[in-house]
């Protein structure tokens, strides 16, 4: 991206479709939905001129055309009638309004999601903290989240994941937790489980991890440990998890098997016994598909592993990983989360920059984008539907790709999550 050095000033009759500018003054007093975009026509320098702008500002370096190298010639120029052009302002401006109350409607939604996954969040806490104490209420309070989660799966006639604030920091099992669950129940929905093996599923992820309660928190960051002593303690969570779950007789056998094999790989290089996919049940190998990619987001050991981002990390899974999962899983797994899962930064047709916000599962490849434009604060930024615009994405971009003023705008929680919204 250009930095504002690069920015240069321009009369309107020297710009012409290609040339990526940026519209002075107030967002409100013009019809276009962004101050920052690329020029597609004729008749948007025509409105620039009608709405009385003498000078824009021009980026180079996102601009497809050079500006003119002299203003235009009223031959060389398009002719629209001052009828035509009266018209076209104010359709801009009733669609632009229209987008406004749609994208009102739209945060409000994602306000519910947020609080929604909140709320689910404090449960698995809470369940957490009174396993070993108050175990039958702690899987009580499991299964109420899972039938939850299961009821707005089956409900929802057009599911949608949203992005949701995720701030966890790298061993932190309560997000973790949920986030495979969520992922894992997803999967199961896609290829069609029923209520009883979807709930069964999503007790499995939300509790795959609960082994690790019994391992000390220092082992995971002591200075005094071994990389080769950290890694067998950590590799007992499956067993100790069987043991915790020996208190809670109403966790079947289904969904300990799970538990125990969840890091277990369909072609054997896996642990604890290295089985393979004639040997793994089905929910262990889902399970253990949507862990691993948990694992690519957010890695353990930062110093060692670059934390991909969505989109990256389903692409890893599939170019060098695939051998290891079940097809079926995998391929419902991407389906799911779709080509721009939410938390990718995007590059758009207009050159601009952005971040995707939610996926429909029936409209994987136009997701709703949030667009940055540093003249509007972030909680008014645009956010548009990509098959309602004419504009599309034309690839994702990993974030060391994108400038750190646009992380942080589009971003400015460093770690995001995926949850189920409407």
């Amino acid at each position: 991206m250009s930095d504002k050095r690069s920015k240069l000033k321009l009369a309107v009759e020297r710009l012409q479709p290609g040339v990526f500018i940026e519209v002075p003054g107030k967002w409100k007093a013009h019809p276009f939905l962004f101050n920052r975009f690329r020029l597609s026509n004729t008749q948007q320098i025509a409105i620039l001129k009608r709405c009385g702008y003498e000078h824009v500002y021009v980026d180079p370096g996102r601009s497809t055309a050079k500006p003119l190298s002299e203003p235009a010639s009223q031959t060389h120029q398009v002719a629209i009638s001052d009828e035509e052009l009266t018209k076209s302002i104010e359709l801009l401006h009733q669609k632009k309004e229209a987008q406004i109350e749609a994208m009102q409607l739209y945060r409000r939604s994602l306000k519910k999601c947020q609080d929604d996954y909140m709320g689910a969040l404090a449960q698995v806490r809470g369940l957490s903290s009174r396993l070993r104490s108050r175990p039958l209420e702690s899987i009580a309070q499991a299964e109420e989240v899972i039938s939850s989660l299961n009821d707005a799966l089956q409900q929802k006639e057009e599911l949608v994941l949203h992005l949701v604030s995720d701030d966890r920091d790298n061993s932190d099992l309560h997000h973790h937790s949920l986030s495979v669950c969520v992922l894992a129940m997803l999967v199961g929905k896609y290829i069609g489980l029923g209520d009883i093996a979807m709930v069964e599923l999503g007790l499995a992820g939300l509790l795959h991890d609960i082994g690790k309660l019994k391992i000390p928190k220092n082992v995971y960051k002591s200075k005094t440990i071994g990389s080769d002593q950290r890694s067998h303690i950590i590799r007992q969570h499956p067993q100790y998890g069987l043991e915790v779950l020996k208190l809670c007789p109403t966790i079947n056998d289904n969904i300990k098997l799970a538990i125990s094999q969840h890091h277990e790989f369909a072609d054997g290089s896996g642990y604890p016994k290295r089985l393979t996919r004639q040997s793994l049940a089905d929910n262990s190998l889902i399970i253990s598909l949507v862990n691993y990619y948990e694992k690519l987001r957010f890695p353990y050991d930062l110093e060692t592993n670059k934390e991909k981002s969505p989109a990256l990390a389903l692409s890893h899974l599939f170019k060098f990983h695939k051998s290891r999962f079940d097809p079926v899983h995998l391929t419902a797994f991407i389906k799911t989360m779709g080509v721009y899962p939410p938390g990718t930064f995007v590059a758009l047709s207009n050159g601009q920059f952005g971040i995707v916000m939610s996926v429909k599962a029936s409209q994987i490849l136009t997701p709703y984008v949030m667009v940055f434009d540093p003249n509007v604060v972030r909680s008014e930024a645009p956010i548009i539907d990509t098959s309602l615009e004419d504009i599309s994405i034309d690839k994702a971009l990993t974030s060391d790709k994108v400038p750190q003023e646009i992380q942080e705008y589009l971003c400015p929680i460093a770690k995001t999550g995926i949850y189920i919204g409407i």
